[in-house]
């Protein structure tokens, strides 16, 4: 994954995401409502400088942000949300990161940022062929400080059915939250039974360690003071391009990987926005 595709997703999630602000939760310092905070600081080399973005919502003023000594750049202002993000190389790997918002009111979290790890299996540097029928597994070296961490599989192609008729076209999507350096999609997920032959296939896998907590109904997220919600640190593990063994098409290719690590970013926030609901 290419850096500056990653910065590109979050301010994409900025401004596709409708408006919901959730209920207005317990009261702050000073009586109000407290605001929600979304945010997260991924590390991915030690080539690149550490990635920061933040939402706040449910606040009467742009506030302030702040990580450790650095002030994180007001972006814009959309459906009630101050949104920022920012590149920093003050923050790396094991770091502690101190996260304070200001302005008639204050909040605050604490995480760390996972060290560095890396996908071991399949070889993260050239696409694998995922034979028809068969398991997906990965795994990847342990991450110090993470708490846990977020897998994404992506996989879709056409094939002719056996018995003759038209093609058809398939497709599977998971995400899920792992304490194991490991995981296997069983073959029966992948595969319909009725595949005789594949016309065409493109996938993707990626892993990403988390220090924080889960982003859960019932959790009540990390930050204290007078606001309410998640703060992330994240170290990226890599990703693994999948084939069936056949060349993927040119739908296939960059523009799709775009498309779905912007989907994956869209559905993390989701996630939150539907933590505001229940809680």
């Amino acid at each position: 994954m290419k850096k500056g595709i990653l910065f590109c997703c979050f301010c994409l999630v900025a401004i596709s995401i409708p408006g919901c602000e959730g209920p207005a939760g317990p009261a702050g310092s000073a009586g109000q409502p407290k605001f929600s905070v979304f945010g997260e600081v991924e590390f991915t080399a030690d080539t690149l400088p550490t990635y920061a973005s933040l939402f706040v919502s449910n606040i009467s003023s742009i506030p302030t942000v702040k990580l450790n000594q650095d002030f994180i750049e007001f972006r814009n202002f959309y459906s009630g949300r101050s949104y920022y993000w920012d590149t920093l190389r003050t923050i790396t790997e094991g770091d502690e990161v101190q996260l304070t918002i200001s302005n008639q009111s204050e909040a605050s979290a604490t995480v760390r940022i996972p060290q560095q790890f890396r996908i071991q299996s399949p070889d993260p540097d050239s696409t694998f062929i995922l034979l028809p029928h068969s398991h997906f597994t990965s795994s990847w070296t342990a991450s110090g400080f993470s708490d846990y961490y977020y897998a994404y599989f992506y996989l879709n192609y056409s094939y002719l059915p056996s018995g003759g008729g038209t093609s058809k076209y398939f497709y599977f999507e998971m995400d899920t939250i792992l304490s194991a350096t490991s995981i296997t999609i069983p073959a029966s997920k992948l595969f319909p039974a009725d595949i005789d032959s594949i016309i065409g296939s493109y996938g993707y896998f990626n892993i990403g360690a988390v220090n924080g907590p889960r982003l859960e109904v019932g959790e009540q997220g990390n930050i204290t003071g007078d606001g309410i919600g998640f703060f992330f640190g994240k170290s990226y593990g890599g990703d693994i391009n999948i084939s069936l063994g056949i060349t993927p098409t040119t739908d296939s290719g960059p523009k799709l990987k775009y498309d779905l690590k912007r989907e994956q970013s869209e559905k993390f926030f989701k996630k939150f926005l539907e933590w505001q609901k229940m809680n």
